[in-house]
């Protein structure tokens, strides 16, 4: 082998071997800069996905909450119509009861939807 293939040889290989440590470093850099910020990113939409992900359960159970109470509600005034003497007063306060329940279920819900709806 002559001595300019030799040479030729050791600049190609010293080039390479350059070339990949400058990768190497590139990509070394880009990962402390750019990993840190995906990964708060990526908590910060999982954080806000769980926010309205709660806030949509709470509306389902405040739903079912106030769909019962309404049911109870109309149960109760279906029988303070068939009914007389104690059995009426107990019915009375019953129904007291459920519609002042329904109304915090339904205050509840109307302060709710200041805070979660979107302003417009």
């Amino acid at each position: 082998m002559r001595l300019s293939t030799r040479l030729t040889l050791a600049m190609v290989g010293l080039v390479i071997l350059t070339a990949a440590a400058v990768a190497t470093l590139i990509h070394r850099n880009i990962e402390q800069r750019a990993l840190p910020r995906v990964l708060d990113r990526i908590d910060t939409r999982a954080h806000l996905l769980t926010l309205q992900l709660e806030a949509a359960v709470a509306g389902v159970v405040r739903r079912i909450r106030e769909r019962n109470l309404r049911e109870e509600l109309r149960e109760a005034q279906y029988l303070l119509q068939e009914s007389a003497g104690d059995e009426r007063n107990a019915l009375e306060r019953r129904v007291e009861r459920l519609a002042a329940q329904l109304g915090r279920v339904q205050l509840e819900r109307s302060r709710s939807a200041l805070y979660t709806t979107a302003p417009t």
